[in-house]
């Protein structure tokens, strides 16, 4: 990373954390939740299915898999993992604890009807702001537009979608997906501005029998 570079991303990762302080102190306070009023949880159109499936694309599970399982390929094939990868993979589980942190922490009820949950995942889901989802598809969204505009584009258009239906499907408020936004890009910001110290951290953990999980030397 160049020192114009270097710059930009910690710019850029005070700009986020300025951002994602702002909307809790607002969401803490209670003036953000006049937000919620303009697009009430459960009335976009559209067929239920249809926001489900967008909906399970950032299903934590989901995500968890398909990562693991792009780490695991790439160390097969490579002998190591790819920058991106790791990176990615970093983004996505600061945007889990923190999202899972500021649930009860702020302690917002999630809308009335929101789909239920059962035993222990009943009483960590009980909260809704920010909103997981939201956060782990924006925080991918930004890894994904490195690639290119086109793929900006169409990540963020999923990432979008993904936001989207957890209103549709009253699990949140639309405060709770715009502070899965803030979280998602805050995250993503961190580990590019961390990224000489995760790396180092990750080449001491990937010893032994994990050698072959090693970041691999180069941009990409």
């Amino acid at each position: 990373m160049t020192g114009e570079e270097s710059g930009r991303g910690v710019a850029c990762l005070v700009a986020a954390t300025a951002v994602l302080a702002a909307l809790v102190a607002l969401e803490a306070l209670g003036p953000l939740r006049a937000l919620d009023s303009l697009v009430r949880p459960g009335g976009l159109p559209g067929p239920r299915g249809l926001w489900e499936a967008l909906s399970l694309t950032a299903n934590a599970g989901a995500m968890a898999l398909a990562v693991l399982a792009l780490l695991a390929a790439e160390a097969a094939r490579l002998g190591g993992v790819r920058r991106w990868t790791a990176a990615l993979a970093l983004s996505l589980l600061i945007a889990v604890l923190t999202a899972e942190a500021l649930k009860p922490a702020l302690g917002v009820p999630r809308p009335r009807g929101a789909p239920g949950e059962a035993g222990l995942l009943a009483a960590l889901e009980a909260y809704s702001f920010p909103s997981g989802h939201t956060s782990r598809a924006s925080a991918a969204a930004c890894r994904l537009s490195e690639a290119g505009p086109r793929w900006a584009l169409l990540a963020w258009l999923w990432a979008g979608l993904v936001a989207l239906s957890r209103v549709a499907l009253a699990a949140h408020w639309l405060s709770d997906v715009i502070a899965g936004v803030a979280v998602g890009t805050w995250a993503d910001s961190l580990v590019r501005v961390g990224e000489p110290r995760w790396r180092r951290l990750w080449g001491l953990a990937a010893r032994g029998p994990l050698r072959r999980f090693g970041v691999l030397d180069g941009r990409t």
